[in-house]
């Protein structure tokens, strides 16, 4: 009975938590560009966005950007537990770019992420075989990979985030914000 405010103490505080915006933008890069208006940020995000991949989500509604998986060259730096058996292993990797813009007041701002994942389909499929008790497959291979595509059968992961091209993107945001200087003589 005298754990009850304690409990009741810690539940509020969880909630409380919970209702927290701050852990949801702090996976993004932010900006701030002041005195702008909310449809010239929009365009400027979505041109810069392009250069990042082939922008698929576009909702000036909410201020929601999204480009379609890029593929990107692994340069064998990619963390891997498989990797010291075998150095010379490539992995799929791709590139996702999200930007989020904001309107607040008469200002506009903007949430950067350009995520890379890896897919683990291959070291999935491997390290998962269940063979039971036995030196023996316990299903068949139409069973064990029974999907309909082979995009069912991918498991990406994220690596990293790119927080380079997240600054580039941001940089290029302003640069089509601000008037060109070079008309001026």
């Amino acid at each position: 009975m005298r754990s009850l405010p304690l409990q009741c103490l810690l539940l509020l505080a969880t909630a409380a938590g919970c209702a927290s915006t701050t852990a949801r933008t702090s996976r993004f890069q932010r900006e701030l560009f002041a005195n702008a208006e909310f449809q010239d940020v929009f365009a400027a995000a979505e041109k810069a966005l392009a250069r990042a991949g082939e922008v698929s989500t576009r909702d000036p509604a909410t201020g929601l950007l999204r480009t379609t998986p890029t593929p990107i060259h692994d340069n064998g730096k990619t963390a891997d537990i498989l990797r010291p058996l075998n150095p010379e292993r490539r992995f799929h990797l791709r590139r996702i770019g999200e930007i989020q813009v904001r309107a607040e007041g008469s200002d506009a701002y903007v949430l950067c992420r350009i995520v890379v994942e890896k897919n683990e389909g291959q070291a999935l499929h491997t390290l998962n075989r269940n063979r039971g008790a036995y030196d023996q497959p316990t299903q068949t291979a139409a069973e064990r990979d029974a999907a309909y595509s082979t995009r069912q059968n991918e498991f990406w992961t994220t690596v990293k985030r790119d927080r380079g091209m997240e600054r580039r993107i941001l940089r290029q945001i302003r640069q089509n914000l601000t008037p060109s200087q070079n008309n001026t003589p």
